[in-house]
């Protein structure tokens, strides 16, 4: 009897073993289709693969954790765009509604990130599908923030054709170059689950908290607000020079609002500064009126600060210059050699009154759509930065001894020969 008695109580322990141990087992995380799918669903599923692969990490154990989301941003421009905010938005309630027992989201702050358990953040690409053409792409790694290592990663592809590429800072007026200015996205979005992430993600993330308060202030027209944080931002002397162009732009943009014009130049002088001293090069997005070299009448009262400011820093420092207009991928290879070629003669001759020696000390050539950055050719705020005027550091003396038709052959061959 005694002997049954301790049978049945070894068999009821063990069920229970095998009952608690199939229960703590890792729930399967669903392999994600490379297939496009709309946006909402495309984003549905993105925050369930991430956060089941976070939630298996977790186990039985560890309670309600916080995750701090640090705004996805356009590969391409460096900047938070208007989808990056619908896109939170589904990240939010999906996480409320399927996983609010496990964890608390919100968005990255200088208060949340000291109590973050997890980073979330993400990319928004225009990517060659595999199969299909091109079409967006998202792609979100999810970190374990004290460890400093990745714990979830996931990426889709999405269908439609039209997401809302508007800045949030609206009309920042410079581009960040592409060259190295994005390396720590790229390296953390190519690493795979359980790697480190590189040191400066770490240190960069107490002034990523300050970028995202601003920008949620001035999204809110609060500018005074936002300056204050931006200001913040560019104090920190070890900041990588993406995220204190970003900081400059945002501070530029906020002064122009505040009607501080004097302000506005003094952070657009340190725009091209930093641009030119870093990356040997400065694209500025002048905006024309289509099919000409008049400038849009929406910015063009700022043009003789930019104008100013370059032609001033240029001079100062001896340097010379060479001056590339681009276009978008519209109408025919010709028709946007000449225009861009016209563009940036256009700009060349607008730098004269600040920079006397302009003509001797520069060289001019249109690139069409050669060098594009976004390359939808959609002409709206997404391939906003192909329509820009590039201004290259250049080996003095300048020698540009072509012609206007030779500049358009040259352009329209180099493009043939890049098909």
């Amino acid at each position: 009897m005694l002997y049954s008695i301790k049978r049945l109580t070894t068999l009821v322990i063990l069920s229970f073993s095998i009952t608690l141990l199939v229960s703590c087992a890792p729930a399967p995380v669903k392999q994600l289709s490379d297939l496009p799918v709309s946006f909402k669903a495309a984003i549905v599923l993105l925050t369930n693969n991430l956060l089941m692969q976070v939630k298996n990490k977790q186990g039985m154990l560890g309670g309600q954790k916080k995750i701090v989301l640090e705004p996805f941003i356009d590969m391409k421009s460096n900047q938070v765009v208007k989808v990056s905010r619908q896109i939170e938005e589904i990240i939010y309630v999906e996480t409320h509604k399927k996983f609010g027992d496990k964890f608390i989201i919100e968005r990255l702050t200088p208060e949340s990130v000291t109590q973050a358990d997890y980073v979330m953040h993400g990319v928004i690409l225009y990517d060659a599908h595999p199969d299909q053409g091109n079409f967006y792409h998202v792609k979100s790694t999810v970190i374990e923030k004290n460890v400093g290592k990745i714990v979830a990663k996931s990426d889709v592809w999405i269908s439609n054709k039209n997401l809302d590429y508007t800045p949030l800072v609206d009309n920042p007026p410079v581009v960040i170059p592409d060259s190295q200015s994005n390396k720590v996205e790229i390296d953390v979005m190519e690493m795979e689950v359980g790697a480190e992430v590189p040191q400066t993600y770490q240190t960069d993330l107490g002034a990523g908290a300050l970028m995202t308060q601003a920008g949620a202030a001035y999204e809110k027209q609060d500018y005074q607000t936002a300056l204050d944080l931006f200001t913040q931002v560019t104090q920190q002397q070890s900041l990588e020079k993406k995220k204190m162009m970003k900081a400059y732009i945002g501070l530029y943009r906020s002064n122009i609002h505040l009607g501080e014009q004097y302000a506005a130049e003094e952070a657009f002088g340190k725009l091209v500064a930093l641009s030119v001293e870093e990356y040997n090069t400065l694209s500025v997005k002048f905006l024309f009126l289509v099919s000409n070299t008049a400038f849009d009448k929406k910015l063009k009262a700022e043009y003789p600060i930019w104008l100013r400011q370059i032609a001033q820093y240029f001079d100062n420092q001896n340097l010379c210059l060479h001056i590339v207009g681009h276009s978008s991928r519209t109408g025919k290879l010709g028709y946007n050699c000449r225009l861009s070629l016209d563009r940036a003669q256009a700009i060349q001759k607008q730098l004269q009154p600040y920079f006397s020696g302009i003509k001797a000390n520069s060289k001019t050539d249109g690139k069409a759509w050669i060098h594009n950055i976004a390359g939808t050719g959609t002409d709206d705020a997404q391939d906003a930065v192909d329509r820009r005027v590039e201004f290259k550091v250049a080996t003095c003396p300048v020698s540009d001894n072509r012609n206007r038709d030779n500049k358009i052959k040259d352009c329209i061959n180099t493009a043939e020969a890049s098909r």
